[in-house]
């Protein structure tokens, strides 16, 4: 007869199975992209069981440390749609606390940068900063020597968040020249993305449309779903500091939709709280009030730092032009 802990182990092993499966094909992208969030959805009560139960028994046993450790990547895609930030930090924590039980650097070093752009999303650059730079000295002390080419992007994301474009900038174009020589298709088309974001903040716009028209190009290539809908709010957004309302509002109406397909609500918040700033332009007020209000619900449902923004918006409602959100 199986002890209690040998049935929580199987347990355990069978819904990290589920998770890794599903975000594997949420990857692969493609029709096979909002199949695997429902499965996530059939699956997700036992699957946050199961990683409670392996992180509750971290402590005390290797083999559950090991499992809480791999929760948290075998759903890197997948379980940013289900938790809160918070919560992800939480998870990111506690895999990081059992791989260093097992002795395993090298997912210890995968965890701290995982952790850094959940802080990040957080609205804690400087924090993300700190763990980037633990990160490094994590890898050195352990011979990694790709352990800079892999930080980059996390590392432009947080100083992009601190207002530091320039150097936002270096490390976008530093990244998406390291993911071209790997042949890393998909951090390409993202990191091009994320670089467009960038030059639009810098006004740089001729260079902003054509990375993020790249990044569309290579997302649609690739099948990558949710690359696709980020690509298509980038462009939104562009449009918008063009003076292109009506454009902004049909391409952001694509985006929702494709957010909500892919059960992407950060996604679907960030189009709609953009779209009610287009339908101010555009002077259609009621539409523009009743985007923003369904933005907030969700923010403060997910627990992101953007409702505080949607709030202050609704409160002040005209006085900030430049308000906006960023894929």
């Amino acid at each position: 007869m199986a002890t209690l802990l040998e049935a929580g182990l199987r347990h355990a092993r069978y819904y990290l199975a589920v998770l890794r499966a599903a975000d594997r094909r949420f990857v692969r992208g493609g029709d096979g992209a909002p199949e695997s969030v429902a499965r996530l959805d059939q699956e997700w009560t036992n699957i946050v069981l199961a990683q409670r139960w392996a992180r509750e028994r971290t402590p005390h046993e290797q083999d559950a440390a090991r499992l809480c450790s791999r929760f948290a990547d075998a759903g890197r895609q997948l379980i940013a749609f289900r938790l809160t930030p918070l919560e992800r930090v939480e998870w990111l924590h506690a895999a990081r606390a059992g791989a260093h039980r097992c002795g395993d650097r090298r997912a210890e070093i995968v965890h701290l940068g995982n952790l850094a752009s959940a802080y990040t999303r957080l609205g804690q650059p400087e924090r993300a900063i700190e763990l980037l730079e633990m990160r490094m000295h994590l890898a050195q002390a352990a011979g990694d020597a790709t352990a800079e080419d892999r930080m980059v992007g996390n590392l432009g994301a947080a100083y992009f968040a601190l207002g530091d474009l320039q150097k936002a900038v270096e490390l976008f174009e530093r990244r998406v020249e390291i993911s071209r020589a790997s042949g890393d298709r998909v951090s390409e088309g993202r990191m091009l993305g994320n670089l467009g974001a960038a030059y639009r903040r810098l006004r740089q716009f001729d260079r902003a449309r054509e990375c993020m028209q790249r990044n569309l190009e290579i997302s649609r290539e690739i099948g990558d779903r949710l690359g696709e809908e980020q690509a298509i709010g980038n462009l939104a957004v562009l449009e918008r500091s063009l003076g292109n309302p009506r454009r902004t509002v049909e391409l952001l109406e694509d985006r929702i939709q494709a957010a909500r397909q892919l059960g992407d609500r950060r996604g679907e918040a960030i189009a709609l709280f953009n779209a009610s700033l287009a339908y101010r332009d555009l002077g259609e007020r009621e539409s523009a009030t009743s985007n923003a209000q369904a933005a907030w619900r969700i923010f403060n449902e997910i627990g992101d730092a953007n409702a505080d923004r949607v709030q202050r918006s609704l409160q002040e409602w005209g006085t900030d032009r430049s308000c906006r959100c960023d894929a």
